[in-house]
């Protein structure tokens, strides 16, 4: 069954710095803490078989930084329904096409990566991403999933149970 591993950005530049949200970029903090998680991730032995990421800055970097993870062969790909405000079912339109063995990466925005999640899930709610946090959601043949575990990037540690997650 294929997994999508969910994503948040990591921390960006503030708002207020004069930029467009668009092009907000990740500060120090953020690389540092996206190369933790990354390396975190290789730990684990999760090597994505694609990675897509919303077009905006803070994003794709924090892809990039993910696509470093040894034996990731493609390329990122921006997929511009990772935006915020787009619907659901059109974000994650692309886990149609993935294969049995299949780890895909979505890397956007809260709050669409709680909304996926939730999607993914079958549940109302879900609690949201910390800035680079991740969820592992493995997929059904009837298009559900299951959580696997949601990456603490403070602690790198795993949370197995939806009910520990920190709101």
């Amino acid at each position: 069954m294929p997994r999508v591993l969910l994503v948040r950005h990591a921390h960006a530049i503030d708002d207020r710095a004069g930029l467009e949200d668009e092009a907000r970029y990740l500060t120090s903090k953020g690389r540092r803490v996206t190369r933790e998680v990354a390396a975190k991730l290789a730990e684990l032995g999760l090597v994505p078989t694609r990675i897509l990421t919303s077009p905006l800055v803070r994003a794709v970097q924090t892809a990039e930084i993910l696509a470093t993870i040894e034996a990731f062969e493609g390329p990122v790909e921006v997929h511009p329904p990772l935006t915020p405000g787009n619907p659901v079912a059109l974000a994650l339109a692309p886990l149609e096409d993935a294969g049995q063995h299949d780890l895909v990466f979505l890397v956007g925005h809260e709050p669409a990566m709680s909304a996926y999640a939730a999607h993914l899930l079958g549940v109302r709610r879900f609690p949201s991403f910390k800035k680079a946090g991740a969820c592992l959601v493995r997929l059904r043949a009837d298009g559900a999933g299951s959580f696997e575990w949601m990456l603490v990037p403070k602690t790198l540690e795993l949370v197995e149970s939806i009910d520990e997650i920190e709101a």
